[in-house]
């Protein structure tokens, strides 16, 4: 029923946005009475952060497969597509709710949201498997430019931004002419 209930939200959360989705249309979507809706999640931010916590895991899971053996090695243009490759591959299914979680607006701030933090730490972790000397509070500040960079494909291209490959191209190479700075 939990499935059922986050599947129901994460849809509505799509289609009505999160500000305009009740906790009464995510238990009429999931076929359950709002009583046993309530008995899994006091509210529709509980149900926000559930999905954010699947989300973070299967993030984490998908980011640490890219990153084994040579990604750190790889040419700057080949570890990026695998980057970008990843937010293609995760926002497909179910369409667009990676966006989702990494750009509405409502009941966390995006910057903290527990999905933007794994895409932050593991971009951090390349940057410095890279080797690319700077103090912590640049890498910081590059792995937050890279975050926002990365984001606009969702800003820009909607929930379908990654699928739009003229969209990608141009993050690409905003990435590479950023992070080439940062190697030389």
């Amino acid at each position: 029923m939990v499935a059922r209930l986050l599947d129901a939200a994460a849809e509505l959360f799509l289609e009505r946005g999160y500000d305009k989705t009740t906790t009464n249309h995510v238990a009429e979507r999931a076929g359950v009475s709002i009583g046993s809706l309530y008995q899994f999640f006091p509210d529709k931010a509980a149900m926000l952060v559930a999905l954010q916590a699947a989300w973070v895991a299967k993030l984490r899971s998908t980011m640490d497969t890219m990153l084994v053996g040579d990604a750190a090695d790889l040419p700057l243009d080949k570890l990026i597509d695998r980057v970008l490759n990843v937010h293609v591959t995760l926002n497909r299914e179910p369409p667009g709710l990676l966006g989702f979680l990494l750009t509405t607006p409502g009941a966390e701030d995006q910057l903290h949201s527990p999905t933007a933090q794994t895409l932050h730490g593991r971009v951090e972790q390349l940057v410095v498997a890279r080797g690319i000397p700077m103090s912590a509070a640049r890498r910081h500040i590059v792995t937050l430019m890279i975050g926002h960079i990365v984001r606009a494909i969702y800003h820009l291209g909607g929930p379908e931004g990654p699928a739009n490959s003229l969209l990608l191209r141009e993050t690409k190479a905003v990435l590479l002419a950023y992070l080439r700075t940062l190697e030389r």
